[in-house]
């Protein structure tokens, strides 16, 4: 259970209350499903980013021949196929995210962040922890550790669909120090628990 709370400053991050709270196994829904949303996603930007170069190695060889016209053309093709894969792979995410966080039961403690961009994964903790603080305060949510404590568990995960280059396992802790969130960062496994306390 190796891990990590920078803002531990009244004792709450105990082994107790850790082992409790890393066991709560939220995996859930069709991992293959899960997966081969990914996989399609990817080959159709893979698909886009390629016609895109091609498009833009045009443009080099239209430059080198002096043909302005074969230059706007192929520019313009390369900058339509680079917001056709913007798009694509905004709605990907957001069909992964919509997926892995289906269940509204969980909706209030758990946030899984895989496939998503760093900015968008951090856009999303920012607006789900800021309602949940919210609904926390006026009641609306319950605490789910005691009277005054509620934890949300983020999934960042270990980077897999990186290429190894683990983003969001460093970049949420980050975002979560510069905001003084008190949280517990389980690094290895590329969980977060972001401890949430009613009435602040």
């Amino acid at each position: 259970m190796a891990g990590y709370a920078p803002h531990n400053v009244d004792g709450f991050w105990t082994y107790e209350i850790l082992r409790k709270l890393n066991y709560f196994n939220f995996q859930r829904g069709n991992q293959a499903f899960q997966q081969g949303v990914f996989e399609q996603a990817r080959a159709e930007t893979k698909t886009l980013y390629q016609k895109r170069q091609e498009c833009l190695n045009q443009v080099k060889e239209a430059k080198k021949k002096g043909n302005a016209q074969l230059v706007q053309f192929y520019q313009e093709r390369a900058n339509k196929y680079r917001e056709d894969y913007e798009k694509q792979q905004h709605l990907a995410q957001l069909q992964i995210f919509q997926i892995k966080n289906a269940k509204l039961e969980l909706k209030d403690t758990y946030i899984d962040l895989h496939g998503l961009q760093k900015e968008e994964a951090i856009n999303i903790v920012r607006r789900r922890l800021g309602q949940i603080q919210i609904e926390l305060t006026q009641g609306a949510i319950q605490p789910s550790v005691d009277a005054h404590n509620h934890i949300v568990k983020l999934v960042c995960g270990k980077g897999i669909h990186s290429q190894g280059r683990a983003v969001l396992k460093f970049a949420i802790p980050q975002w979560l120090d510069e905001r003084q969130y008190d949280y517990y960062n389980f690094q290895n496994d590329g969980v977060v628990l972001v401890r949430l306390i009613k009435g602040q």
